[in-house]
């Protein structure tokens, strides 16, 4: 017998000069255990097998993530981790599209489990906690990021010295690699500071991933690609997959990074 407890998210990312952002897919599947996995049927009546020790898990994520970055094309399909494949889903069925929605609220969810919609006089920043400072940590599952990004004040005369000698560093990492980022000190936030920090004039946007594994030794993120109005649904920014340190988003110069440990 079918059961309706499965679901199939395909995530395509692509980052060039030009182009950071991606596309995906999400829909609902049917599955009948098998002595050695389950077998999966979709909408079409397609159906394949798949091996998995969790045949009597309550919900499966079958996720395929494809990424070319710089030319260079990644692609693997997993069973996700039951914790995040039952927010993942909740989020996407629930939220996405029916809520005012960013990159922060979609992680939030993910790391606590608690939805909260944007709110303008935050700057839409839905951050619960404190966050450190990016110095070079190994990434695990569980863990949260964000990237704080320069505007024209970063390049400005009218900045500090110091400023514009590290706008021009960071401007010459054309790869978009995350990891120089990274910090000599560690000092740490809480959601308050880091929000009254991001209000400084030279930053014009952030970005929120979420850890959600570990491909070939680097870590594998999720993130929503920008801000959803429920008003306007039939537009909505793409989530996407990513698997290493570059920065998918085709924003202004990154400037600084934050990681926030997972508790699984």
């Amino acid at each position: 017998m079918f059961i309706n407890n499965a679901f199939f998210l395909f995530t395509q990312a692509v980052k060039d000069r030009q182009f950071g952002g991606g596309h995906f897919t999400f829909e609902a599947l049917s599955t009948r255990r098998m002595h050695n996995g389950l077998l999966v049927k979709d909408t079409r009546g397609n159906s394949f097998e798949m091996k998995t020790g969790k045949q009597n898990a309550d919900m499966h994520l079958i996720l395929h993530y494809g990424q070319d970055v710089h030319g260079s094309y990644t692609s693997r399909t997993i069973r996700l981790n039951d914790l995040f494949a039952e927010r993942v889903v909740t989020y996407l069925r629930d939220y996405y599209g029916e809520y005012h929605t960013n990159c922060s609220t979609f992680v939030e969810y993910l790391r606590t489990g608690n939805f909260c919609e944007c709110d303008a006089e935050r700057l839409s920043f839905m951050l619960s906690g404190g966050m450190n400072r990016y110095t070079g940590q190994k990434i695990r599952p569980g863990d949260s990021l964000c990237i704080f990004y320069y505007n024209k004040w970063g390049r400005s005369r009218k900045g500090h010295k110091t400023l514009r000698n590290h706008y021009r560093k960071k401007d010459k990492n054309v790869s978009g690699d995350l990891e120089k980022l990274k910090s000599v000190t560690g000092y740490r936030f809480s959601s308050e500071e880091l929000l009254k920090t991001y209000r400084h004039v030279v930053y014009a946007d952030y970005h929120f991933m979420f850890c959600i594994g570990i491909h070939d030794g680097q870590p594998v993120f999720i993130q929503q690609m920008g801000l959803n109005d429920s008003r306007e649904s039939t537009d909505l920014t793409p989530i996407i997959v990513s698997v290493g340190m570059t920065n998918m988003s085709n924003q202004d110069i990154p400037a600084c990074m934050f990681i926030k440990r997972g508790r699984l």
